[in-house]
């Protein structure tokens, strides 16, 4: 009205189709940015992956241009008033600007620079109060966007987290920076009781643990069947030759390490007491003699009361992780062990290249649309957990064991998980057992932390002396 008063119907019609033609621009540029959103929330797992798909030749993620304006054009007709459409957009933006400025705050600080934290600071307050008042102010708005957070939270809970979280796993163990600005400083505990299996286990848990945050903790019980060790006690002599060891390969891989000895007469009770007090997320364990009488029992029953990811590793003496190239995953099928293989194959690939094989063994006796189905959801798991070039080999065979003991002389390491721990007693189960008897290339056995606590009761735990 302003303009048509000055400069007639002329400047009438010239601001309109200005305003028009900003706000297509505007427009097209929220909608170019909202279906990059989708793009990368497919990519990290948090919207279906078909969205994360880019055209070829031009590298545009045409599907997620495509449901983004479908869903803009539907909520233009489903909602009656645009301006409360309009709002609850806003207030989405706020909320999103918000968070943006406490994850630049915690950023500067976990990232120990000095950094003023007075503009993310007052930028996140001015936000969130712009936010409350826009909720107040168009209350139509407030209730649209409690509507979409309820929904949005119970699709992912419901359908989509645990593709996210597997995601998640895999970025941060091939990006450690994640780790360290997420404030994560998380421990690996290593009980070496056998010299032998030092330099090997000190090995993998190098991989394991996230660099520059990631702690190892070296654990070795001397066995006191008495209250005074001679100084030739063999218990002692192999505490030295455990030392030693694990030193020597601490130092060969530029690794800083914490080492604790202990004096116990139940050695599994306190490997376990060690893990709880110090909060341990990962236990390594070194695969013991299974044709020790009670050995397997007993290992069954540490796994089960332990809190933690464990990993059982058996390798040849002075074994290095570089020297895997030749990597097999025998698959389940379910993804029980998802997170923790994802972290391990991860780490294996950010220390250098390596031919990874998911493996998974089928009956014969299967129907055509179910095959497809499985080989389906195979390939999809292992391009979750791999994040990088891969192969999967699926084989229709009444003898899963032999299948896998085949492929397993081809490989230079086997990655396969244990029976996941619920409740009642844990097993390592049948068929990873049968593979470390009758096999003797380096093995990795895997099993994630119970999903709840399930209330066991411990045994009493002797006194432990640190050194």
């Amino acid at each position: 009205m302003a303009a048509e008063r000055f400069m007639g119907p002329a400047g009438y019609w010239l601001v309109i189709i200005a305003g028009v033609l900003s706000m297509l621009s505007a427009l097209n540029a929220n909608l170019f940015g909202a279906s990059r959103v989708a793009f990368s929330m497919a990519r990290d797992r948090t919207l279906p992956r078909r969205l994360g798909q880019v055209r070829a030749a031009s590298g545009t993620p045409e599907v997620a241009v495509a449901v983004t304006g479908a869903l803009v054009a539907l909520i233009t007709v489903a909602v009656g008033n645009v301006a409360a459409a309009g709002a609850a957009a806003s207030l989405i933006f706020l909320i999103s600007f918000a968070m943006v400025h406490w994850a630049a705050d915690l950023t500067g600080r976990r990232s120990r620079q000095r950094r003023p934290r007075t503009v993310p600071l007052l930028g996140a307050a001015l936000c969130l109060g712009l936010a409350v008042y826009q909720a107040f102010a168009v209350p139509e708005a407030g209730l649209v966007v409690l509507a979409l957070l309820v929904i949005g939270g119970a699709l992912y809970l419901a359908v989509f987290a645990t593709g996210a979280r597997l995601a998640d796993v895999t970025a941060e163990a091939r990006d450690p920076d994640l780790a360290r600005l997420r404030g994560r400083s998380p421990l690996v505990l290593v009980p070496i009781a056998n010299p032998v299996s030092a330099a090997s286990l000190v090995d993998v848990a190098a991989t394991v643990r996230t660099p520059t945050v990631g702690r190892i903790l070296l654990l070795n019980v001397v066995r006191a069947q008495q209250e005074k060790l001679e100084d030739n006690d063999p218990a002692l002599l192999d505490a030295e030759r455990v030392l030693g060891e694990s030193l020597q390969r601490s130092l060969e891989s530029s690794l800083v390490s914490e080492t604790l000895f202990t004096i116990a007469s139940d050695v599994w009770a306190e490997i376990e007491r060690v893990a709880r007090v110090h909060d341990c997320e990962t236990v390594l364990l070194g695969l013991p003699n299974l044709a020790d009488p009670g050995v397997e029992a007993k290992l069954e029953g540490l796994i089960g009361r332990l809190d933690a990811d464990v990993a059982v590793v058996r390798g040849p003496y002075r074994w290095h992780m570089s020297d895997a190239r030749r990597v097999l995953v025998p698959l389940g099928g379910r993804r029980e062990h998802s997170q923790l293989r994802a972290r391990l194959l991860a780490s294996l690939s950010r220390s250098g290249e390596r031919s990874l094989t998911f493996f998974r063994a089928l009956p014969p006796a299967m129907s055509t649309e179910t095959r497809r189905r499985f080989e389906r959801t195979l390939r999809e798991l292992a391009s979750d957990e791999a994040a990088g070039p891969h192969e999967v080999v699926i084989e229709y065979t009444a003898d899963p064991r032999e299948a896998i003991l085949r492929h397993t002389a081809e490989a230079d390491l086997v990655v396969m998980g244990m029976q996941a721990r619920g409740r009642g007693p844990f097993s390592l189960g049948e068929l990873p057992l049968a593979i470390a008897r009758e096999s003797q290339v380096p093995l990795v056995l895997i099993t994630r932390r119970p999903v709840r606590s399930r209330g066991l009761t411990r045994l009493p735990l002797p006194p432990a002396f640190r050194i």
